[in-house]
């Protein structure tokens, strides 16, 4: 394999025709190569990207399970729950199905009887205190005890395609223009708050994060907007004033948490950081390269093109390497990341698994299944969502 680290932007000269894009608020100034994207680094951080919750199991590839006889027919949710010794997922037609952990034979099916509309979907499921939490598109929640039997039903008339949060004693919901607060023993209302705008026909849903009690989000309408859970009241800040791009379509846009430091990359292309103790930008509408794929990693921005990638720095902008290994497919993009002890674990979807440490690629492996629509972590496992419909779990 062909590693490097490229420590001088001007070494690229000589193979690439460049184009400098001259601006006082961009982190970079492009070149252009086969219709692909790179920066011209200014700054580099002799930093490393911050590491935490250390993971000290290691990936074992021969050691994997199938769920047998299952295929998932909505590869967009995350429908899968490991207590214990089971795994638990919910169909399409709102069957749990108990699984072993130990071979993934199947063990039980369990009907929650509900009738719901056969073009409705499960958005999300979770497991909360020996009960599952049920999200549907239609704006249905539901509770159901382990067995199937509901508890109880919250209906809405309104389009939910985000996925549920559950603080405290309370299930959160991000429907297309409102945030609401319902309570998790119940189903009772608790408070909403509305944010009128034009719809968002582009929209794949909203996104969240929490820092302490604040939960901030994005709405699908594309809304940005700030609450106090603990208090169910609007929290206003500079954040929720920030100036986007554009009002018809976020599906390129992302929100992250990092320590006090809250992080938003506008249409894929426009950085902001935001502490959250000074309420005041340290990063404010920094211009990057529009990503073939990216993802946040604590402290970092990693952005993939081509066969290259970039890790920044959230807090001071700088670029902490850029990475190029011919190995690395053009067309993957990256689907998740994660560490285990020292080392950087980048996904991408097409099963590539590369290893980063000390800012150098160490190795790049495959997980052999095919396709990755999705990839999730716990404390134990890697679950892989794969796009012919089967999930595997390392």
């Amino acid at each position: 394999m062909n590693f490097s680290l490229i420590k001088n932007s001007l070494s690229l000269t000589s193979i690439f025709f460049f184009i400098y894009a001259c601006s006082a608020s961009s982190l970079y100034e492009n070149f252009k190569n086969d219709n692909i994207d790179l920066p011209v680094i200014k700054n580099y951080d002799d930093n490393k990207i911050k590491i935490v919750n250390l993971n000290k199991k290691n990936l074992n590839l021969d050691n994997k399970i199938t769920l047998q006889g299952f295929k998932n027919k909505n590869l967009n949710t995350k429908k899968l729950v490991i207590k214990n010794s089971k795994i638990f997922i919910l169909t399409y037609d709102l069957k749990i199905s108990a699984f072993d952990k130990s071979n993934g034979s199947l063990i039980s099916t369990t009907n929650i009887n509900y009738e719901k509309n056969e073009d409705d979907i499960v958005t999300s499921f979770l497991y909360f205190e020996d009960s599952f939490i049920v999200a549907l598109k239609s704006g249905t929640i539901i509770k159901s005890d382990i067995y199937g039997e509901i508890l109880w039903i919250f209906k809405s008339k309104k389009i939910l395609n985000t996925k549920i949060s559950i603080f405290d004693d309370k299930i959160i919901l991000l429907y297309s223009d409102e945030v609401k607060g319902i309570s998790i023993s119940d189903g009772s209302f608790r408070w909403s708050h509305t944010y009128d705008d034009i719809p968002v026909y582009q929209s794949i849903g909203g996104q969240y994060v929490n820092f302490i009690n604040l939960f901030y989000f994005i709405l699908p309408n594309n809304k940005i907007g700030s609450i106090d859970l603990n208090l169910g009241v609007k929290n206003n800040s500079n954040f929720v004033n920030m100036p986007l791009i554009s009002n018809i379509n976020n599906t390129n846009d992302k929100i992250h948490i990092y320590d006090n430091y809250l992080v938003y990359l506008d249409e894929g292309r426009q950085l902001y950081t935001y502490d959250i103790f000074i309420n005041d930008f340290v990063i404010f509408n920094k211009n990057i390269t529009k990503p073939f794929s990216s993802i946040f990693f604590n402290n970092s921005l990693i952005i993939k093109q081509g066969n290259y990638l970039w890790a920044i720095n959230l807090i001071n902008g700088k670029t902490f390497w850029l990475l190029n290994n011919e190995d690395l497919s053009d067309n993957s993009k990256i689907i998740g990341i994660t560490n285990i002890n020292e080392d950087i674990l980048i996904f991408f979807d097409n099963g590539d698994i590369l290893t980063i440490n000390n800012k150098k690629i160490v190795n790049i492996d495959n997980f052999d299944q095919g396709k990755i629509s999705s990839i999730f972590f716990d404390k134990e496992n890697y679950i892989l969502y794969l796009k012919n419909g089967k999930i595997v779990i390392y």
